[in-house]
Order: structure tokens, then C-alpha cells, then sequence
């Protein structure tokens, strides 16, 4: 798992580029994009579509509690700056599907933390079938870098482009949708070996879309990786979806059994959409391939129908 050979990119440029974007957003979010989202009514919060385009298996089957303790890939997912947290180079594919609806996803991803000192990764997935309210394309690119052993640092820059699948007779959009540009940013501190606690910001310019929702909060997790052992809890406000910033939270659980055969469990509260959401999963490791299965469903949904939603990805460690 610790390869030689070139740089993947010019990760230092990147990062610096990437780096002064995201300081010139934080202080200049317009008044538009504090106020509700286009077709919210002020006072109601009516059943808006869910983000679900930056999700693995691994995160889907801990709920809402994989964020402190997201590597590799999943890393790029939720948690940039967990880029440099291990030593790897692994190469993703992974496809999804919610079931009843059908409605899938595929794509793939590459994370290395080993080719260069500013840890990078990156993935492109689309999103197709007539059972979801948009169809399109998620690409996305991670860096992270240790600053000192126990602090990190990340950002990610994301362009998504998901267009509805119906429009009026005006050509104006219905439902959900997104197009343009984003970022992220997110640090870690990991003060004791096994404890991690990172602060996590995403979609920092605001697309103004359910489907990039500006989110702010914090995640600790426990990795104990001599034991296979992982804890954790995340809590995320939405910003921007609602009338009125709404709590997302929940904790997942993962235990590596004989070192080969990962099993998770997790939950999941929306508090926009009402939404309780219980997930598990499992896998296969071993030196070169991992395989990771996760199985999340909605226990209950005030607003709008229940979902079941499958995702299975396939792993490469290239060394």
C-alpha cells in the first residue's frame, strides 16, 4: 500500500487556487442566498429532494456518524482533510440503486495519500432513471494535508450539473436541480491517536438547491484500527433548504471481524425532512481488493414516501 511513482496532479497549485476561492466566498454570501430557496413558502417547509450524490457505502451503512473517521475514498466523500489520515492509493468504482423507483447511480473514484505530501483524490458519478426527479452528472476533488501530526486540513471543489427531468411550458425547471460550482472545507484534530474531531463546512457557495445544501457542524469519532473498531456521531445544520436552519444528526458503529469482514450500522436524523433512517452493512478486505455492501431505509418519513436505497462499491489498493 505504499506505492512509488509520479504526483497525480499539480496538487500544490490546486490547493492554493482552491485555497484563496474559499476565502474570497465566506465573507461574501450575498442576502439572496441567506434567504429561503426558491420555491420555499416562508413559515412551511415543504418535501424538498434529498442530497445523495456524495455518498459511499461505507457512509451510507454508518448513518450519520462517518465523518471523523472517513478515509480513502469515503474521505473524499465527507471529510477532505482525513485525506493524509492513512497511508493508501485506492481505486473506487461503486454503483447505487433505490429500489421501487428505478433509479441508479454509477461511478468511480481514485484517493492517494502516498505519491505526494498533499493527500488528493478524485470522482465523477451520474445519476440516471425515471424514477428520480433529476438526471446528471457529480464530479468532485479533494486535498488534504497534515499541518502538524495532530491537525489537518482539507477543501473540495465540486462542479455539479443534475437537471430535472420535466419542465413547463415555459422551459422552467420542475424540481429539484442543480448547476455550477462549489466548495468545501473541513479540518480534523486528532488529539489523542484513536480520537478524531473535525469541523466540516460543505457547499460554501450556495447553489441554491437541495441537492447542494450549504451545511455546517462537526463530527468525533473513535478508530481503533489495531482492533477494527470505529465510533462515531455527526451533527449537521442546513442552512439554506429550509425556511429555517434544520438539524441533520446520528452515530454508526463499525467492527472489522478476523480483520477481513467489516460490519457496520448506523442512523439517521433529518430534521427538515422528518425524516428516521436506519442503515447497515458489510464487506470483504483483504491486501489488494475490498468490497463493501450497504442497505439504508426509512423507518419513517412524514414528508414524502419512504426510501430504500442499495449501494455496493468495488475497491483497488494499488499497493
Amino acid at each position: 500500500m505504499r506505492p512509488s511513482g509520479a504526483s497525480p496532479l499539480g496538487w500544490c497549485s490546486a490547493a492554493a487556487l482552491v485555497g484563496a476561492s474559499l476565502v474570497c466566498v465566506l465573507p461574501g454570501r450575498s442576502l439572496a442566498q441567506v434567504e429561503a430557496p426558491s420555491g420555499v413558502i416562508i413559515g412551511a417547509d415543504p418535501v424538498r429532494g434529498r442530497e445523495d450524490t456524495l455518498e459511499t457505502a461505507r457512509g451510507i451503512a454508518m448513518g450519520s456518524g462517518a465523518r471523523a473517521t472517513a478515509t480513502g475514498t469515503s474521505a473524499l466523500a465527507y471529510n477532505s482533510s482525513n485525506l493524509s489520515l492513512r497511508r493508501l492509493y485506492h481505486v473506487e468504482a461503486g454503483f447505487g440503486y433505490i429500489t421501487g423507483r428505478n433509479a441508479f447511480t454509477i461511478g468511480s473514484a481514485v484517493a492517494d495519500s502516498i505519491s505526494n505530501s498533499l493527500a488528493a483524490g478524485f470522482s465523477f458519478r451520474g445519476f440516471f432513471g425515471n424514477g428520480r426527479d433529476y438526471n446528471g452528472w457529480d464530479g468532485r476533488l479533494g486535498l488534504g494535508m497534515a499541518l502538524a501530526p495532530a491537525i489537518s486540513l482539507g477543501v473540495g471543489a465540486r462542479f455539479v450539473r443534475m437537471t430535472p427531468r420535466e419542465r413547463d411550458d415555459n422551459d422552467t425547471p420542475i424540481g429539484e436541480h442543480a448547476s455550477g460550482f462549489t466548495l468545501d472545507a473541513s479540518a480534523t484534530l486528532t488529539p489523542i491517536e484513536w480520537l478524531h474531531i473535525s469541523v466540516l463546512a460543505y457547499n460554501l457557495i450556495d447553489l441554491d438547491s437541495a441537492l447542494a445544501p450549504v451545511q455546517v457542524g462537526g463530527s468525533a469519532g473513535i478508530l481503533v484500527q489495531e482492533f477494527g473498531l470505529a465510533l462515531g456521531f455527526d451533527v449537521l445544520v442546513d442552512i439554506s433548504t429550509f425556511a429555517s436552519p434544520r438539524v441533520i444528526g446520528g452515530f454508526g458503529a463499525e467492527y472489522t471481524a478476523a480483520d477481513i469482514v467489516p460490519i457496520r450500522l448506523g442512523y439517521r436524523r433529518d430534521g427538515g425532512r422528518n425524516l428516521h433512517t436506519l442503515s447497515l452493512g458489510a464487506g470483504y478486505v483483504d491486501s489488494k481488493f475490498e468490497l463493501d455492501f450497504a442497505l439504508r431505509h426509512d423507518l419513517r418519513a412524514r414528508r414524502g414516501p419512504r426510501q430504500t436505497e442499495l449501494m455496493l462499491t468495488v475497491r483497488y489498493n494499488v499497493q
